[in-house]
């Protein structure tokens, strides 16, 4: 029974793993540096520092935030949004020769949530659609809508970012659509004009905690064929275990005589 036991948890430690099932605290976090690129229209991003930082920012620079838990988040300003910020969502920030170079694993879409809803609808289709041609695999986006109200459409908005992940998911991202992405990438953060921005930075945490797990799982993949393919083997065991247990199962009970036919028979011979 021991075996048995050891030996169905072991299957299942494999399933979890090749389903992309995380058996540990995915989310934990410690005293972090990381960084995260800010991108959108000029008033956008001006909206988004004035909010976070009490004052309008300069583009191209560094500013820094911290969360309760002292992690620290770098943002870095896009200076506009065109082939320059492109470069910058997928090649990051310094050349990959230097050791400066920084990847960004979040990418915040400053939206400006104080114009009409469906304007705002409008631009986070445009700007989610031209980071998802640059964006890496495992690059998380949160949209970011910037107001400066606290009456900011916090429902409507996040129903609606969902919404376009399912329904492009399908489809596949960007402005031509013809890139596919296998992982859940996209969220949206309200920042009105009273939220703390460390609320901001935690959400940032939890991303790029995401974005390292997706990238962990395709290392190993990349990395590991041969355990690869032994949790596929088990779990392929698993499956026609299941399936021959189900077959025999009924093989049982086809072969199985009806206890109704049995008394009417054994009446029929008291009744000789």
């Amino acid at each position: 029974m021991n075996l048995f036991k050891k030996l169905t948890s072991a299957v299942l430690s494999g399933l979890m793993l090749a389903c992309g099932i995380s058996t540990t605290n995915t989310f934990a976090t410690g005293e972090e540096n990381v960084d995260a690129l800010v991108v959108g229209s000029r008033e956008a991003k001006n909206k988004f520092s004035k909010i976070l930082f009490g004052e309008e920012k300069k583009f191209g620079d560094w500013y820094s935030s911290q969360d309760d838990e002292r992690n620290n988040v770098n943002f870095y300003m896009s200076e506009n949004n065109d082939e320059e910020t492109g470069d910058l969502i997928h090649n990051g920030k310094g050349s990959k020769m230097l050791p400066n170079h920084i990847f960004f694993k979040v990418v915040l879409a400053a939206v400006d949530a104080d114009q009409e809803l469906e304007k705002v609808k409008e631009d986070i289709k445009n700007i989610v659609e031209y980071i998802c041609d640059y964006k890496d695999e495992c690059t998380q986006v949160i949209v970011v809508g910037c107001s400066n109200t606290i009456d900011i459409p916090s429902l409507a908005l996040s129903n609606y970012v969902s919404g376009i992940e399912i329904i492009s998911t399908p489809n596949k991202w960007g402005t031509k659509h013809n890139i596919s992405f296998s992982e859940q990438f996209l969220g949206f953060f309200p920042l009105p004009i009273d939220r703390e921005k460390h609320d901001l930075c935690k959400s940032i945490m939890r991303s790029v905690a995401i974005c390292d797990d997706i990238q962990k799982r395709s290392v190993y993949y990349k990395e590991h064929p041969i355990a690869s393919g032994i949790i596929g083997l088990a779990g392929l065991g698993t499956v026609v275990g299941i399936g021959y247990g189900i077959y025999k199962g009924v093989k049982k009970f086809i072969n199985k005589k009806p206890a109704v036919k049995t008394k009417s028979l054994e009446k029929v011979k008291n009744l000789v």
